[in-house]
C-alpha cells in the first residue's frame, strides 16, 4: 500500500532528509558523468539534473517569513485537493496559461530563435492536455492514469503596461551560466526583470552551469523571483535544443514543479518519502536514461510488490525526454489546486487576449445643445437644459430623426447616442429600430443606411436610471456629409417612446424631424396645424471613428482602479479613484460585447450581472484621460 503524507512539516522533513543524507547538490550534479559538451561550454549530463528541490530547500532554511508564506499556500491547495472539487467534476474547464519567455544569452547561439520557443509552448501544450504522440507508449496498468491536466500555454499577446507583445523578451548579458542563485531574475544582476507574475508565467531561458537542466519555483515564493528556468539547450525540439534533453520535456518536468508537483520518488531513495499522489507507485530512487518496463527490483524501481512497476515514464522523474510521457489523475488534482488556489490569478489574466488594432471610435458628432454643430469629446455630453419631450402614442408618430450635417469626409458612424426621457412598452416583445438615414429629397431623411434592431424591454431599465442609450453598430457605416440618425417604432397601445428635445430656438430650423402615421417625414419647424412650428433638435447624436487614427482595444491597464469581489455572482464593483465621464464596455472571452453603459464614475460603481452566463468577462473603461481593462469572472 502506498504511502501517504498528509503533513506539510513532514513533506519538509523528508525534503531535508534528503539533502542531509547526500552531498549537496553543486557536488552531485559536478559528479554527474557528460555525454557531450557544447560549443558554449554548457555541460549535458548524461542524467537529467533538477535544481527545484534544494532550491526550495535552500530559501525555507533561510527564511523564516518565506517559510509562514509558504505552508499557508500549501495548507490552501491540501484544502482545495481534500474538497475533491477537482477530482469529480464532469466537465473539463480548460484555462491558458500567458507566457514570457525571457531569453538571457551571452553569445548568439544562446539568443534562441522565435521558432525554438514556438515549439516548446505546443511541446507544452500537447503534454498537460494529453495530447502528445507519444501518450500511446504508456504501459496498459497505467493507461487509466494518464490524465488531461486542463490547461494549456499561450505566449503573451499584451505585456503588463497593455502594450501588444510577442511574450518574448530579449536581454543580452555578461554574465556567465547562471544557476539557482537567481542572478538571472534581475536586471541589475545581468538578468531580466520578471513580468507581474500573478498574470503571466515567466519562463527564463539561459546558459546554465553544473550541468543543471532547470529550476522551478513552488507556489507561495516571492513573486519578483516566481517562475520557471530552463537551460537554452534544453528549451522546445528545433534550433540548438540538445539530446537527449530536445524534445521540451525539460520545460513540462519544471512547470509541474511550478503547479507543485514533487519528484515522484519523493527526493530520497528508502521509501520513506512519498510525492503526496496517491495513484503514482511509491517508488525507490529517480530513474534516469530510458528505463524497460517494468522496474521492480531496479534501483529506481517499485517499493511494495503489490504495484507493478515504478511510474518512471512520468513526468516528474528523471528519464530522458524520449521516455517520459504521462502526468497522472492525482497530479492533476495538485496542479489544480495550485491554480485554483496561491495562483488563481493567472486565470482571470488577459494576457493571452490580442490586441486588435483598430480604427478609434470615440469621439461624438452633433451634440444637441445648441445651434451650431461641433465636433465634441465624448464626454463633453451634457443635458443642458431641455425644454420639450418628443415622443410617440397621442399623435400617432411612427419615427423621429436629426439631421446631423458637416460630416467631416472620410469618416464612418460607428453608433447612436439616444437621449431617450420616458419609454414604456404594452409587451414584452414590443421592438423599435435605430437607423441611420442618407440625406433625401426636400432635405428629409432619405434611404436606410444601417438598422439596429431592439426591444423596449432591453431599454426601459437604461431609461429609467436617467441614462443615455448607446445604440453601436457591427459594422461602421459610411455616410454623406449630412445624414440623419434616427428611431423608428410600430404603432401599438401601450407602447410609449419620447425623445429629449432642445429648447425652442436654441437650434435652427428643420434640424429635428418626425414621421407621421401617414409615413411622411416632416420637421418640427413645419408651420402649423400641420406642424409644431419649432426650431427644435432631437438628443440624437453620432459616434464617428476616425480613420486617420488606429489604436488598440485597450491602451491601459490602470492598476489604481480595482474591482472586486473576483470571483463574482451577481453583481460586481468598480473601484475609481477619479472622477470622470466613462463609457463601460463589458465583453465574455469570445470577445461579444455583452453591456455597454455611458456614465459618470463616483467612486463605486456597480454592475448588474446576475443575468451573466457563468465564465470570464473583460469590462473596459473609457475616458478622456485614458483606457482600463480589468478580467473578472462569473461563478454560478
Amino acid at each position: 500500500m502506498k504511502i501517504k503524507i498528509t503533513s506539510l512539516l513532514l513533506s519538509f522533513c523528508s525534503l531535508l532528509i534528503a539533502q542531509n543524507k547526500s552531498n549537496s547538490f553543486k557536488n552531485v550534479i559536478s559528479n554527474n558523468p557528460v555525454s557531450n559538451v557544447s560549443s558554449n561550454n554548457v555541460q549535458v549530463p548524461a542524467t537529467r539534473t533538477c535544481g527545484t528541490t534544494d532550491y526550495m530547500n535552500e530559501r525555507l532554511n533561510s527564511n523564516p517569513q518565506l517559510r509562514e508564506s509558504f505552508n499557508k499556500a500549501q495548507e490552501q491547495m491540501q484544502s482545495l485537493i481534500n474538497s475533491g472539487e477537482f477530482a469529480n467534476r464532469n466537465a473539463a474547464v480548460v484555462v491558458t496559461i500567458p507566457v514570457v519567455v525571457h531569453v538571457v544569452y551571452n553569445n548568439t547561439t544562446q539568443n534562441i530563435s522565435d521558432a525554438q520557443i514556438n515549439s516548446q509552448i505546443a511541446i507544452l501544450n500537447q503534454d498537460f492536455r494529453k495530447q502528445n504522440a507519444d501518450i500511446n507508449l504508456v504501459p496498459s496498468v497505467f493507461t487509466n492514469l494518464a490524465s488531461d491536466c486542463e490547461i494549456q500555454f499561450c505566449i503573451a499577446q499584451r505585456d503588463p503596461q497593455g502594450n501588444a507583445t510577442n511574450g518574448i523578451t530579449r536581454t543580452s548579458t555578461t554574465h556567465g551560466p547562471f544557476y539557482t542563485e537567481n542572478d538571472v531574475k534581475y536586471a541589475v544582476s545581468g538578468g531580466r526583470d520578471a513580468w507581474d507574475a500573478s498574470k503571466y508565467l515567466n519562463i527564463w531561458v539561459c546558459a546554465l552551469s553544473n550541468s543543471l537542466l532547470g529550476y522551478a519555483q513552488f507556489p507561495g515564493d516571492n513573486p519578483e523571483t516566481d517562475g520557471v528556468v530552463v537551460g537554452f539547450n534544453y528549451f522546445g525540439n528545433t534550433g540548438v535544443a540538445q539530446a537527449p534533453y530536445n524534445k521540451g520535456r525539460t520545460a513540462t518536468h519544471e512547470i509541474g514543479h511550478y503547479f507543485n508537483l514533487y519528484h515522484i520518488w519523493g527526493d530520497e531513495d528508502a521509501c520513506n518519502a512519498d510525492d503526496e499522489v496517491s495513484d503514482t507507485p511509491l517508488q525507490k530512487a529517480e530513474n534516469g536514461g530510458c528505463p524497460n518496463f517494468p522496474q521492480t527490483s531496479q534501483a529506481g524501481g517499485r517499493c511494495n510488490a503489490s504495484d507493478p512497476s515504478s511510474m518512471f515514464m512520468n513526468y516528474m522523474d528523471y528519464v530522458d525526454d524520449a521516455c517520459m510521457y504521462m502526468f497522472s489523475n492525482g497530479q492533476k488534482t495538485r496542479v489544480l489546486a495550485a491554480l485554483n488556489g496561491p495562483r488563481s490569478s493567472l486565470i482571470t489574466s488577459n494576457g493571452c487576449q490580442p490586441l486588435n488594432l483598430v480604427t478609434l471610435c470615440d469621439t461624438v458628432w452633433n451634440i444637441p445643445a445648441t445651434a451650431t454643430t461641433n465636433n465634441f469629446s465624448i464626454f463633453d455630453i451634457v443635458q443642458g437644459t431641455w425644454g420639450y419631450v418628443s415622443g410617440h402614442n397621442s399623435y400617432l408618430d411612427i419615427a423621429k430623426a436629426e439631421k446631423i450635417s458637416n460630416f467631416p469626409a472620410n469618416y464612418k458612424v460607428k453608433g447612436l447616442f439616444i437621449g431617450f426621457a420616458k419609454m414604456s412598452a404594452a409587451n414584452s416583445s414590443s421592438s423599435f429600430s435605430v437607423k441611420v438615414y442618407g440625406n433625401g429629397v426636400g432635405g428629409a431623411p432619405g434611404s436606410v443606411l444601417g438598422t439596429i434592431n431592439t426591444t423596449y424591454s432591453a431599454n426601459v431599465p437604461i431609461v429609467a436610471a436617467n441614462q443615455y442609450s448607446y445604440f453601436e453598430f457591427a459594422n461602421s457605416i459610411t455616410v454623406p456629409s449630412t445624414f440623419f440618425g434616427g428611431v423608428e417604432f410600430a404603432y401599438a397601445a401601450g407602447d410609449t417612446l419620447s425623445i429629449y428635445t432642445t429648447a425652442n430656438n436654441q437650434v435652427a430650423a428643420n434640424l429635428g424631424w418626425e414621421k407621421t402615421s401617414t409615413g411622411v417625414w416632416q420637421p418640427y419647424s413645419e408651420p402649423q396645424p400641420a406642424g409644431w412650428a419649432l426650431n427644435l433638435s432631437n438628443y440624437i447624436a453620432a459616434v464617428l471613428c476616425d480613420p486617420s487614427v488606429i489604436t488598440s482595444e485597450v491602451e491601459k491597464i490602470d492598476d489604481a482602479i480595482k474591482l472586486f469581489p473576483n470571483p463574482a455572482n451577481t453583481s460586481i464593483t468598480l473601484n475609481i479613484a477619479t472622477t470622470n465621464n466613462y463609457i463601460f464596455k463589458i465583453y465574455d472571452a469570445m470577445g461579444r460585447e455583452v453591456e455597454t453603459k455611458l456614465m459618470n464614475s463616483n467612486g463605486l460603481i456597480n454592475f448588474d450581472i446576475s443575468d451573466f452566463n457563468q465564465g470570464l468577462y473583460f469590462v473596459t473603461g473609457i475616458s478622456n484621460s485614458g483606457r482600463f481593462t480589468k478580467s473578472f469572472v462569473v461563478q454560478k
